[in-house]
């Protein structure tokens, strides 16, 4: 097999300098089958090292920091030294500044360039001119969901017939429900009381993930489940306020923050129900996550969740950013035990369209794609 060098060029490994983002754990799990496709992977950050790539290195996966700053102009010719040095064959870029200066780095060193969006994002005037600008020098685009997709053509100016939907992947061996030993046994290490009912996210605290909007929901769930928990996994910027929250509605007893998790599966087969409460989505590692271990999935009506549910055959939607809609469907859905084994059951089967192997096949493909362009 001939094998060909590709560069994951990111702007930054991680969200807050340390645990690495969804999309370098999504990176870590795809390599193997990546490999066996005929790739080799050289990851590229632009910032300063970081100690979120250490997973990465453990992994065998070469990492190189550019070491610059977010808008430098520095970027450019470093990034084009990599290319040279490492001999790739093509850049597959994550993120604006990233897809910016790598499209540049590619057409400057006649390699051609994989834009990959994780997000529907609010358009910025100054990329929209940059997307605009280089439109042309994008190969190939990937979206992880149909609303990216539609985002991409109209906020990013991709053209329409270079991007491909991959869905993000999971290693669905891992996500497996524990035996109810273990899940009583994990619940009781965190301290929620063995009768409960277990309200279930896993998350970055941020605002456009509607965490503010499921705490909001938790007194009229309580309503009408009195030994209902709340368990909120992840960490970020809105835990303080948060946390503020939960005191001012009284129902700190009923609420808790496990933090940042580094082996969802644990957490996620915990819950009786897992909400994805986000004003904004791509398309949710953890919703499919979740659905692997046959949890339940309540999610917004936005972004890419929608599609994720298969239109609600497999999870229950509501409008965004409505705490009284979230709080219906949750409590409904807790008083309807037939119901959630409906939903554990199509969820279980809709999480197969999600495996690693088949997000690493397709990505394989656009890069192939890409190349004999």
């Amino acid at each position: 097999m001939n094998r060909r060098t590709l560069l994951f060029t990111i702007d930054k490994l991680s969200m807050d300098g340390e645990h690495p983002s969804s999309i370098v754990l999504n990176l870590l799990d795809g390599i193997h089958p990546i490999r066996e496709e005929g790739f080799d992977v050289v990851v590229v950050d632009l910032r300063p090292e970081e100690k979120a790539g250490q997973v990465l290195v453990d992994a065998g996966i070469p990492v190189r920091y550019l070491g610059k700053g977010i808008f430098s102009p520095s970027i450019l010719p470093a990034l084009m030294r990599v290319v040279r040095q490492e001999n790739a064959d093509l850049l597959h870029c994550h993120g604006y500044n990233a897809a910016n200066f790598g499209r540049l780095a590619g057409y400057l060193t006649g390699k051609p360039v994989v834009i990959h969006e994780h997000a529907v994002l609010a358009v910025k005037p100054h990329q929209f001119l940059a997307d605009k600008l280089l439109s042309r020098l994008t190969t190939c685009g990937v979206a992880i969901s149909e609303a990216v997709r539609e985002f991409m053509i109209r906020g990013r100016s991709v053209p329409e017939d270079r991007i491909t939907i991959v869905h993000n992947g999971i290693q669905l061996d891992r996500y497996r429900r524990r035996p109810e030993p273990d899940i009583r046994a994990g619940r009781e290490k965190l301290g929620i009381d063995p009768g409960a009912l277990v309200i279930g996210t896993l998350t970055r605290l941020r605002e456009e993930k509607g965490n503010r909007t499921l705490i909001a929901a938790m007194p009229a769930i309580l309503a009408r489940h009195p030994g209902a928990m709340l368990v909120i996994g992840g960490d970020g910027p809105e835990r303080a306020a948060l946390e503020q929250q939960v005191r001012e509605l009284g129902i700190a007893n009923r609420v808790l923050f496990a933090g940042f998790v580094k082996a969802g599966a644990d957490l996620l087969t915990l819950f009786d129900l897992m909400a994805i409460p986000s004003l904004s989505e791509g398309l949710s590692y953890a919703g499919a996550e979740a659905m692997a271990c046959g949890v339940p999935v309540v999610a917004s009506d936005v972004g890419g969740l929608p599609e994720l549910l298969d239109r609600g055959t497999c999870g229950v939607l509501v409008p965004p950013g409505d705490a009284g809609a979230l709080a219906a469907a949750i409590a409904d859905l807790l008083s309807d035990p037939a119901r959630i084994e409906t939903l554990r059951a199509a969820g279980l089967k809709r999480a197969e369209a999600f495996s690693i192997e088949t997000y690493a096949k397709h990505l394989c493909s656009v890069y192939r794609r890409a190349l004999a362009s």
